[in-house]
Order: structure tokens, then C-alpha cells, then sequence
């Protein structure tokens, strides 16, 4: 007979042994809005160098905290990159400062950009969907922009949805996020909300790749209700096999607070 287990780690002061990558990994980040925070903070847990980019839009001044800002054709002309450079941004630039959104990164660059990085053993984030600042969203027809290379999709929702109803002001496309989860417009957002949001085809991890890891990462745990309640959707969304890996997170404090995952188990009688 087999069982599915969670593996909890449950750690308030942000253990450094939550949410450590593979060197190779290539992690999309989807959904709610706080995914350039999660790119940055997942970036400098690592022990490896790592790449970002994007395959949507970012903002130029939401990059500045890279050690390194390059286009692909510099990082793929030089000889040598690292060093004191550990996080490294590679997309191209806009041409009139940081007032201009940066553009994603063509398909053919990233597939050229994934060579080398797997050559290098550097790991690469990519921000792979727009939210519009709202903290949990259901993807238009055209969206995410997912490479097929990705090893794991990070499907991001902010927590302080949580009781909120569901409007323009809180929702990004909710349309699509009613088709997801069902019901009106106004209706208050729940826990089981955002379960079938994650469960649904056309919700969260809307075109993963079949051989991709589905992370759910539930942001702004900012206090010991929310975290429970993050920790009964993480419970859920493992045992239903919607998500394979959750990450909980307070990102406006850098802290990664518990990890849980999926494992199959065989009883023995």
C-alpha cells in the first residue's frame, strides 16, 4: 500500500536548508505578484552563482541589486563570468534608463543562455508571467511564457488575499480566476480558493512542463494565523497532488520559513 507523506520544516528564522537548488536547476516563477522579490531572495540562498531573467516585462530599477547586468550576447562572449559575481541578471536592456521595462528574453537567447549555464553549473530563475502587483491571479490564454527547458515552476500567491473578495482590485485576470474557482464576483477569497485555483488545468501551474517540479510558494505569512493557514493549504494542495514541493515565505523580511514536500512512501504490513 502506499502513502503520501509531508515532510515539513517548519523554521522561523529562515533556515539556510530551505529552498537550496541543484546546480543546473531552472526554476519559472508564475502567478501573484513578489516574484522579483522571490528571484532575488531563492537567488542569494544559493551556494552556486545563479542567473535571472525574464521572458515577460520587469522593470529596469527592479533589477538593481544583481552583482552583474548583462545582455545575452556579453554573457555568451565571455570567456569567464563569476568571481564576486554571484547573482547575475541576463536579459536585454532598455535603452532609456531605469524609468523603462526590460524586455524577455527571446527563446532561441534563452536556449543558448541554458547551455552555457548547465556548462558553468549555475542555476537560472526566470520571472515568466505579470501580475500586475496583485497578489494572486489566474493566467490569460497567452500566458505564462514557460521555457520548455524550466526544471520546476514556482507558482507564487500572496496570503493577505486571504478574506478579501474577489474584484479587479484584488485579482489579476479574474475572469480566468473565476473560471477557475467558480463562483461571483465579490465573493470572499478562501482557503479552498486557492486550492482549486492550484488544482485547476487553467489555474496556477497552467502550462508546466511534464517533466517540471510544481512549487507552490504562499508569500506574506506575516504572522502566526497566516502561517497556519499557510500551512493548512500547503497540507492539502501536497495530499491532493496538486502541488509537488511548497515553499512558505515572508519575502518583505528575506525569510523563508518552512518547506514541505511530496514523497511516496510504501507500507509495510
Amino acid at each position: 500500500m502506499e502513502k503520501f507523506l509531508r515532510k515539513t520544516r517548519p523554521d522561523l528564522s529562515g533556515s539556510a536548508g530551505i529552498a537550496i537548488l541543484r546546480p543546473g536547476s531552472i526554476v519559472s516563477f508564475v502567478g501573484g505578484g513578489g516574484k522579483t522579490s522571490a528571484l532575488f531572495s531563492l537567488a542569494r540562498r544559493q551556494r552556486h552563482p545563479v542567473l535571472l531573467t525574464t521572458t515577460t516585462k520587469v522593470g529596469f530599477n527592479q533589477v538593481q541589486t544583481a552583482d552583474r547586468i548583462l545582455p545575452p550576447r556579453d554573457f555568451l562572449a565571455e570567456p569567464e563570468i563569476g568571481g564576486e559575481s554571484r547573482v547575475i541578471w541576463v536579459s536585454e536592456l532598455p535603452e532609456n534608463g531605469e524609468t523603462r521595462k526590460i524586455s524577455g528574453i527571446s527563446s532561441a537567447d534563452f536556449t543558448e543562455l541554458a547551455r552555457r549555464a548547465a556548462r558553468l553549473g549555475y542555476s537560472i530563475l526566470i520571472e515568466a508571467d505579470g501580475a500586475h502587483r496583485r497578489s494572486i491571479k489566474a493566467p490569460e490564454t497567452h500566458e505564462p511564457v514557460i521555457p520548455q527547458e524550466t526544471t520546476a515552476v514556482a507558482a507564487c500567491i500572496g496570503l493577505s488575499v486571504l478574506g478579501q473578495p474577489a474584484t479587479d482590485e484584488s485579482v489579476h485576470r479574474l475572469v480566468r480566476y473565476l473560471d477557475c474557482v467558480g463562483g461571483q464576483p465579490g465573493d470572499i477569497i478562501t482557503e479552498d480558493s486557492i486550492l482549486r485555483l492550484v488544482a485547476h488545468p487553467e489555474g496556477s501551474f497552467k502550462s508546466t512542463p511534464d517533466s517540471a517540479e510544481r512549487i507552490l510558494l504562499l508569500n506574506q505569512a506575516d504572522n502566526a494565523a497566516l502561517l497556519d493557514r499557510a500551512l493548512k493549504i500547503a497540507d492539502r494542495a501536497l495530499s491532493a497532488a496538486s502541488a509537488d514541493r511548497v515553499w512558505i515565505t515572508r519575502l518583505n523580511r528575506g525569510e523563508w520559513l518552512c518547506e514541505m514536500t511530496r514523497t511516496v512512501k510504501k507500507e509495510v504490513r
